[in-house]
């Protein structure tokens, strides 16, 4: 399998996943838009209502994070990288990707550890 391949494999992977969960933000929006009603007209919220939407959010999230990657949805400061070539771009995509994975990464082993430990 060359690297074209395997890319392609991941794109055509990552377009499909980003279309089917990018709907689970439809549900998200009706479920605060509830609770939200809920609690400022009738001052009865529901406990359970920040739970599924944090949870709904979070595989919204790691779901539909590739295919903003895969079409340049994500934010970026434009100041200094608009200047730079087209290779020194994707070499600071790629340092800054893996950074910041690994970055995340460690950071959530120490605390999932703390907490393991604690429970």
């Amino acid at each position: 399998m060359t690297m074209q391949t395997f890319t392609g494999f991941c794109d055509r992977v990552s377009e499909w996943v980003g279309q089917k969960f990018a709907w689970v933000a439809v549900p998200i929006t009706v479920l605060i838009v509830y609770e939200v009603i809920w609690r400022r007209v009738f001052h009865d919220p529901h406990l359970w209502a920040f739970e599924v939407t944090t949870l709904l959010y979070s595989i919204h999230f790691m779901m539909v994070g590739a295919y903003g990657l895969l079409h340049n949805f994500h934010v970026n400061i434009d100041l200094i990288y608009s200047c730079l070539s087209r290779r020194w771009q994707a070499g600071f995509d790629v340092v800054n990707y893996f950074l910041f994975f690994f970055l995340y990464f460690l950071i959530f082993l120490i605390a999932g550890i703390d907490l393991g430990v604690d429970s």
